[in-house]
């Protein structure tokens, strides 16, 4: 396993002074989302973000989902999935030396893993060492009984998981959560792209809560040129 490096990055997290569009547009994503999971069996909410590839912004995505589910004073808890180019951690300026990887392996306890943010009631599980095995043990019997755990203690589980179209790893969690959301960017998303991603997911059986477009810009905001808007997928 080899460490990732804690690169100082402008936090881009929702909060008091983001634009207000930006702001209600996440917080109607936000009741979109709990809708869609609230019949699930389990009290706590297990939902993984994903995208076709790199660079359409499911990171910021989860984190932003994450802050607006915590500000409502749910339990929240953000997994940093993508064991291979993990970046939650950035968003907090936090280390991402020991994480869910040390944890999988029994390396470490929960408690030395999971890290306390600057948001009330909203913790990280940073990726930890990058393993040679991600998709192996995120699939692992390790893994579910670290979720049946966590499910014990927080209301909203969220995913930030790895590319559906470059790496298998998504599609391995996704038996263990209650729905999937796939972001897109405006400009930079394709149609096919998107399309092998739902295909695989059909395949797979996976529950596909709808599509963030992100990055769309608009024309009538001055003070901010992206919003964040959600599109549920029937």
């Amino acid at each position: 396993m080899r460490a990732t490096r804690n690169k100082t990055r402008v936090i881009n997290t929702v909060d008091s002074t983001t634009n207000f569009q930006i702001t209600e547009a996440y917080k109607a994503f936000r009741t979109n989302v709990q809708f869609s999971v609230a019949s699930s069996e389990s009290h706590c909410k297990r939902i993984s973000i994903t995208s076709a590839h790199p660079r359409e912004g499911k990171t910021i995505t989860t984190i932003n989902l994450a802050v607006t589910l915590s500000q409502t004073e749910a339990r929240t808890l953000v997994i940093d999935c993508d064991m291979r180019r993990p970046r939650v951690h950035r968003y907090f300026n936090l280390e991402s030396r020991v994480g869910l990887s040390n944890l999988l392996s029994g390396m470490c306890s929960m408690d030395e893993a999971i890290k306390e943010t600057n948001k009330p009631n909203l913790q990280i599980l940073p990726a930890g060492l990058i393993p040679p095995n991600p998709a192996e043990l995120i699939s692992s019997e390790a893994m579910k009984n670290l979720l049946d755990k966590l499910s014990e203690k927080y209301d909203y589980i969220l995913f930030d998981t790895p590319p559906v179209n470059v790496v298998s790893d998504a599609l391995a969690l996704t038996k263990y959560v209650d729905g999937t959301i796939v972001v897109v960017r405006s400009s930079f998303s394709t149609h096919p792209e998107t399309k092998k991603v739902l295909t695989q997911f059909e395949y797979a059986n996976v529950s596909v809560l709808g599509f963030v477009l992100n990055d769309v810009v608009n024309s009538n905001t001055k003070g901010y040129s992206k919003k964040y808007r959600y599109y549920s997928y029937k």
